[in-house]
């Protein structure tokens, strides 16, 4: 068994921040899909938790995850997967579910500084950094990956700091680009009744913490709170059970030793990592595997399935 992992589906064509976001274009995504479809045996999260409680190999089944719950998974995703007949899990940034106050999540709200900011160069108070062009689509691009990754692995108040300096040096005001950003494909996310439509066509929901923080840096009670708190959001919000979880970022330094523990105290029955990989029986359930489509496996064709549906 498999699991397949995408962030948010847009109308394209992509640009150079779209691609280092991980978007997809709703055309790539339909021949993805089609492409999935003819090697592998799509399931649902239920199906999963069988295959790991009973121990049965079923290595042609494939779950198809989104992360962080954009609003392109109802407008543009989901059209093409009723088409195909295909199901999924979508893992939700709870705090940050569609509502008239929100900030854009903290890692769209640097891309948005980072396309909209009207400085050409900048000084940036940043480990391994300092003055950087950024007179081109490429050289923000650049900068953005290099500032996130570092961000990502900080204890949360230096990344917390780091993160307001560098709003401060691209002289751009968050409230300003939330604003901006809320009504845009690429930062837009979806409301607790759009979720619950999509759930109404059979797609499932699951946690991905309250506001999307890397769990292995925080305080053991933020963390908790990150963790148990998105998985009561979810049951207030959607009246549902989550039975699923998905850690930000998602590679072992992201992940740590104590939020799988906290994950299974909070009531989720299993969680994924980032770490690619086959999901199967005798895996740690915490720590589960999944791939980007560009590392799934490309033999053991299914069947000469060939869609023209979307």
């Amino acid at each position: 068994m498999h699991a397949v992992l995408y962030h948010n589906v847009i109308q394209g064509p992509l640009d150079e921040f779209d691609r280092a976001a991980g978007r997809t274009d709703v055309g790539d995504f339909c021949r993805q899909m089609e492409s999935l479809l003819a090697r592998f045996d799509f399931v649902t999260p239920a199906k999963l938790l069988q295959v790991l409680e009973t121990g049965e190999p079923h290595g042609q089944d494939l779950l198809l995850t989104f992360d962080d719950g954009h609003h392109g998974l109802l407008v543009n995703a989901m059209p093409v997967l009723r088409a195909l007949g295909i199901t999924a899990i979508v893992f939700v940034v709870t705090h940050h579910v569609r509502s008239a106050e929100m900030r854009l999540m903290h890692f769209d709200e640097l891309e948005a500084a980072f396309r909209w900011t009207p400085v050409r160069s900048a000084l940036l108070q940043f480990p391994g950094l300092g003055p950087v062009q950024l007179d081109c689509a490429a050289a923000r691009v650049d900068c953005m990956q290099r500032v996130k990754q570092i961000l990502k692995t900080l204890p949360e108040q230096q990344r917390s700091l780091l993160h307001g300096a560098v709003l401060s040096a691209l002289k751009v005001d968050a409230a300003e680009i939330a604003y901006r950003g809320r009504d845009d494909e690429r930062f837009r996310t979806m409301a607790w009744c759009e979720m619950r439509s999509m759930m109404a066509a059979g797609f499932a929901f699951g946690g991905h913490t309250r506001s999307h923080r890397t769990v292995s840096q925080l305080a053991d009670e933020e963390a908790v709170s990150e963790i148990a708190g998105c998985f009561e959001d979810l049951r207030e919000g959607l009246d549902v059970v989550p039975t699923c979880f998905a850690y930000p970022y998602g590679q072992p330094e992201h992940v740590g030793n104590k939020a799988p523990v906290m994950v299974r105290e909070a009531g989720f029955a299993c969680a994924f990592t980032t770490t690619p990989g086959p999901v199967r029986p005798e895996d740690d359930r915490f720590r589960l595997s999944r791939n980007y489509y560009q590392q799934m496996p490309r033999a053991d064709i299914k069947s000469s399935f060939s869609a023209r549906q979307c």
